[in-house]
């Protein structure tokens, strides 16, 4: 849950980018297929943050102006355009139409993408997504339906004591992920990504790999993303 509280905390600070608090107003949910105006927007910017889409859906009034103001609803409107963004995903790779690169940093829409001929590796491309704990999660509703305030709060709780938690210990965590993805020292977003890519194709149950080595890449690649998004 962790890499999830990194993800809310940083759109609970952003909030107040978008909205101006009206405690008065009671909060209002909002239609629940976002993909559409999502990709409409993503065809337009093809590489984009999580808040400037939210400002968008809120811009065509697909999300209320009021819909960020409590910690519950904030938590309900991440998880839509996210569960939106991964069902996105999907449907690229099932139509083999575009590549969706989600991540806490950036959404990276690519339809030149080139997909893979050989029928086994197109089931290893679509079979990463799916062993993505993430993925999996945004996937569920339950998650969604599940997800009352006091969860909420125990969520921001985790963000918040990450971000005083001593600077060592975040280096020790960070060198940690790094030596999971066989690198050391001083190295840069671009090449920590191009080495995920590569291990978590090597290690990958359809290519002979073991699923708790694939599991162990993908979340030290999670954990990474938050450092280097600081």
């Amino acid at each position: 849950m962790n890499a999830h509280a990194r993800v809310l905390g940083k759109l609970y600070c952003l909030a107040h980018l978008l909205i101006k608090p009206d405690k008065a107003k009671p909060y209002k949910m909002f239609d629940f297929d976002l993909r559409q105006d999502i990709l409409s927007f993503l065809q337009q910017q093809p590489l984009s943050k999580e808040v400037a889409i939210i400002r968008h859906l809120q811009d065509k009034g697909r999300i209320p102006a009021d819909a960020l103001q409590t910690d519950l609803g904030l938590f309900r409107c991440h998880f839509l355009v996210f569960h939106a963004l991964y069902r996105l995903q999907q449907q690229g790779f099932t139509q083999r139409a575009f590549k969706l690169t989600i991540s806490s940093l950036y959404i990276e829409y690519d339809d030149a993408f080139v997909f893979c001929a050989n029928d086994s590796e197109k089931k290893s491309e679509k079979s990463i997504e799916r062993n993505d704990p993430l993925a999996a999660f945004y996937l569920d509703l339950r998650q969604l339906n599940q997800t009352d305030n006091h969860d909420v709060q125990q969520l921001l709780n985790r963000f918040w004591q990450r971000l005083i938690t001593p600077h060592a210990q975040l280096d020790r965590e960070k060198q940690d992920a790094l030596a999971v993805l066989e690198l050391e020292g001083s190295v840069d977003f671009t090449t920590i990504k191009q080495q995920y890519r590569r291990l978590a194709m090597q290690h990958h149950p359809d290519r002979g790999g073991d699923q708790e080595k694939l599991v162990a890449i993908n979340q030290a690649m999670q954990c990474l993303e938050a450092h280097y998004s600081t």
